[in-house]
């Protein structure tokens, strides 16, 4: 298996036909397929289970920080599943037929590949905790461990240039 990681966003809106067709449901009819999709998909994630790095799982209410303050919004994303695979085909053929939209009212997975391959970037020192800006040598800068820099060609330390830009490209 390869180190390849990827995740795995599901998606769907409370506002299309396959919500309403699912609320149009008697409270007996959605109940029998809910329990149907809770069966699938702990199928689903026993067949993938050397796979799954991280069953993840709902999503909750959504804030917007912008350059106007903080807001409320709602938005399409309901839970996320973090993968291995060889390829990013093969992560996305894990998802195909998935409880989330065949039998539940979600609408789509989306499978996207984890940009960077260096290893975890240190925050930048403003950012850093308390203990490690006391402690420079300590590994856990309050944002979970991190690994130094390396002189190796592995991590630089900073973010890969490449994944900003790709970042950056696909928020425009």
């Amino acid at each position: 298996m390869s180190t390849d990681t990827y995740l795995a966003v599901f998606l769907g809106s409370k506002t299309s036909p396959k919500w309403a067709a699912w609320n149009a449901m008697s409270d007996a009819e959605r109940k029998a397929k809910e329990l149907e999709g809770i069966a699938a998909w702990k199928g689903w994630a026993e067949k993938h289970q050397g796979a799954i790095q991280a069953m993840g799982g709902p999503l909750g209410k959504t804030k917007r920080v912008d350059d106007k303050g903080i807001a409320d919004i709602a938005n399409e994303m309901g839970a996320f599943t973090v993968v291995r695979a060889a390829s990013h085909e093969a992560a996305a053929k894990m998802f195909e037929n998935h409880p989330h939209f065949a039998i539940f009212p979600g609408e789509r997975v989306e499978i996207m590949p984890r940009c960077c391959r260096s290893r975890a970037v240190r925050a930048p020192p403003s950012f850093r905790g308390a203990r490690e800006r006391a402690n420079p040598e300590s590994r856990d800068s309050g944002f979970g461990s991190f690994e130094p820099p390396r002189n190796d060609g592995g991590n630089t330390g900073s973010p890969n240039p490449a994944c900003a830009s790709d970042l950056h490209a696909r928020l425009m």
